[in-house]
């Protein structure tokens, strides 16, 4: 659960017995980066893949600058790595800090499980707060705008090539995907972590946001696994196997006359 002021975080779990919170944290804040970084290189390579669909010559310079743009993005994604860890403050010190300054703190400030992110003076606060909104803001919107350009130049190659209407379709459910990945990823992702620290950097105390905040967060995997369902084929016929669903087929009028006949 994360609270206010500065970012407390309480590290839940078995593993908290036997490894130190503060470097779980570190190892939970590590993945969400890594994760984070391999879905805008995943967007980046579908637009690699759509634009390489006009042009079939390949060229040192083309491939050098499609690396150039991934280690651009690897970099958007990765920078706050080493930022977690020049942040994080020595534990008993800045708890105490916040203890003798703040005017109000979680009851379980103490807990061992509870780990202090990031420095709770004004300006480490403010300094937090503007890199990880600036991180929050600039990562969302390069995953739409990419899912928003694969889909308008995929759409215009269909327009282009006269694609058949299974092709079509099956393109159309691909964009799909890709913009409601893209979605979900700024609704439980970028906008709460966004809000939490606006609160911050504000010095906006309001009730019952962390409780969303954690909801959010917690609830994106979710929220993944959900969309699975909705547009992978395989994973719906398992669903409907497993709840032993069986959609009613509609009959051919055509083969229905014939045998009449």
């Amino acid at each position: 659960m994360t609270f206010q002021p500065s970012v407390l975080i309480r590290v839940d779990g078995f593993l908290n017995s036997l490894i130190d919170p503060a470097v779980l944290f570190l190892i939970s804040s590590c993945t969400e980066d890594l994760a984070r970084t391999s879905a805008l290189l995943l967007f980046t390579s579908r637009l690699f893949m759509i634009f390489n669909m006009y042009r079939s010559n390949f060229s040192w310079t083309r491939y050098f600058g499609e690396g150039l743009v991934y280690t651009l993005v690897a970099v958007i994604g990765l920078w706050t790595i080493p930022m977690t860890f020049w942040c994080l403050p020595d534990q008993y010190t800045e708890k105490f800090r916040i203890v003798y300054n703040a005017k109000f703190y979680p009851d379980g400030l103490w807990d061992s499980t509870v780990v202090v992110t990031s420095g709770s003076d004004l300006e480490s606060e403010r300094f937090v707060s503007i890199i990880t909104i600036l991180n929050s803001i600039i990562v969302g919107i390069l995953i739409f705008a990419s899912s928003k350009a694969a889909f308008y130049f995929l759409e215009k190659r269909m327009e282009v090539e006269n694609e058949s209407e299974a092709t079509r379709r099956m393109h159309q459910k691909f964009n799909q995907r890709t913009i409601f990945q893209a979605i979900l990823y700024l609704s439980f992702m970028c906008i709460p972590i966004s809000m939490l620290y606006l609160t911050i950097l504000l010095d906006v105390k309001i009730k019952g946001l962390t409780y969303f905040i954690d909801f959010s967060i917690e609830n994106h995997p979710v929220a993944c696994i959900i969309s699975l369902f909705l547009y992978y084929d395989p994973y719906q016929n398992y669903l409907l196997k497993v709840v032993r669903y069986k959609p009613r087929r509609r009959k051919n009028k055509s083969s229905t006359i014939a045998a009449l006949t």
